[in-house]
């Protein structure tokens, strides 16, 4: 079987399921130059300051107010386990499968920094 490969831009419902049902995944060579140019670019924000939200400043009504220096780092960090919580029985694997599936599709798109 031959694997399918993410872009960011491909994904379809039937390739999902695919996914969903254990099919191989592999990143197009052309997105690590993409998610690089990308962090490059953050990168440059968060050292010149520009206003980013939720990078630079707080979220919410806290948008408009800069992050301190030293919160800078730990910030994203933060706000991922804040939101880190479930309720109810596991989702079945194949479930658990297509929605990584479709976070990595959306990371590769190239536009959100993540390294």
């Amino acid at each position: 079987m031959n694997a399918i490969v993410l872009n960011g831009h491909s994904l379809t419902p039937a390739t999902l399921r695919e996914i969903g049902n254990g099919g191989t995944v592999a990143i197009d060579p052309a997105c690590p130059a993409k998610i690089q140019a990308a962090w490059t670019l953050m990168q440059t924000a968060v050292e010149e300051r520009w206003p980013v939200y939720g990078v630079t400043t707080g979220l919410g009504p806290q948008a408009v107010v800069e992050m301190p220096d030293t919160a800078i780092d730990s910030f994203s960090l933060s706000t991922l386990r804040g939101r880190a919580h479930a309720l109810g029985p596991a989702m079945p694997g194949s479930w658990v499968r297509a929605a990584m599936a479709v976070r990595l599709n959306t990371l590769l798109i190239g536009a959100t920094s993540v390294r």
